[in-house]
């Protein structure tokens, strides 16, 4: 915050120092250094930062894995049981023979899975975000 808040004196001061280059580098004839030095102070005259986002929270968030184990940990405990209690008990067999059974089983229980697993990944997502939100102490960078 520091770097941003003094930057446009750093600037002014990085335009002072290339002024004076141009100056001495003219007197000695090393035109190469001069033009150097010309455009470096063109390029950092005026320079400022006008808006600054604080937003290191959001770096701890990116890098913050454990609910993505727990995501894990709850999916597999909540899904092994769509297929697997079905070839266990035989009932898959009998499931072929209904008529709602076979494809339709199979696509109700896909989606049933995809809605599980979206429901939980959106609710450890939408903690996570609450929590570090609270914990820094910052909500301005999320509406940006």
């Amino acid at each position: 915050m520091r770097y941003a808040y003094d930057y446009k004196g750093y600037a002014h001061q990085v335009v002072a120092a290339a002024q004076r280059n141009v100056v001495f580098y003219e007197s000695v004839g090393n035109d190469g250094e001069a033009r150097k030095n010309k455009a470096i102070a063109e390029r950092f005259q005026g320079r400022s930062i006008s808006t600054f986002t604080y937003t290191e929270m959001y770096k701890y968030y990116v890098q913050y894995d454990f609910s993505a184990l727990l995501v894990l940990f709850i999916c597999i405990f909540g899904l092994m049981s769509v297929f697997v209690l079905e070839k266990e008990t035989e009932m898959d067999t009998l499931l072929l023979t209904t008529t709602s059974g076979g494809f339709r089983t199979i696509g109700a229980k896909l989606i049933a899975s995809f809605l599980f697993v979206s429901g939980i990944s959106w609710w450890f997502w939408f903690a996570d975000f609450i929590a570090f939100s609270v914990l820094f102490g910052s909500w301005d960078s999320a509406s940006k």
